[in-house]
């Protein structure tokens, strides 16, 4: 059959198109951990988070791939910096955001443990450049605090001296 060259393309149906912006870089970690169902694939689970944005009355609270517990935050984190061979921006930026989701919710409980457990586990492995990207995300956290002496305050962030 010959193609006709004034033909427009076709537009892609962005309908049944999934949304990736709800997920974020870490999630393979949530699959490999089992804490998904694994009978649903990434395009699944990608279109039902884009279907459930907007749709809940609650508002959106800080999470590390879906997950809100501290546990399973913690635990993700834990298998992020113990698995990762190479340390990538994007991920660092997934967390610094989780971290600032916490200091805009004021959930300083959680934004310590999560912080303490993060800083454990880069100084176990000792690798410099997850040292210095820890403490990239500490002056981040401290800048974005900064605002608000009483929240400072009431908050240790240890660094690492490289």
């Amino acid at each position: 059959m010959k193609k006709n060259s004034t033909a427009k393309p076709k537009k892609r149906n962005s309908k049944n198109q999934p949304k990736l912006t709800a997920i974020g870089p870490m999630d393979f970690f949530v699959k490999r951990s089992g804490t998904t169902n694994s009978t649903t694939d990434s395009s699944t689970s990608a279109a039902t988070s884009s279907s459930n944005i907007g749709t809940s009355s609650r508002t959106r609270q800080a999470n590390v791939c879906g997950e809100t517990e501290l546990n399973t935050v913690s635990d993700i984190i834990r298998e992020w910096i113990e698995t990762e061979v190479e340390l990538n921006d994007e991920d660092v930026a997934y967390i610094l955001k989780y971290f600032y989701d916490l200091i805009e919710e004021r959930n300083l409980t959680y934004l310590a443990a999560v912080v303490q457990t993060f800083h454990e586990l880069v100084g176990n492995r000792g690798d410099y450049e997850w040292k210095e990207a820890y403490n990239n995300v500490i002056m981040s956290i401290q800048y974005e605090l900064s605002s608000d002496q009483a929240l400072q305050q009431n908050l240790l962030l240890p660094k690492f001296d490289i």
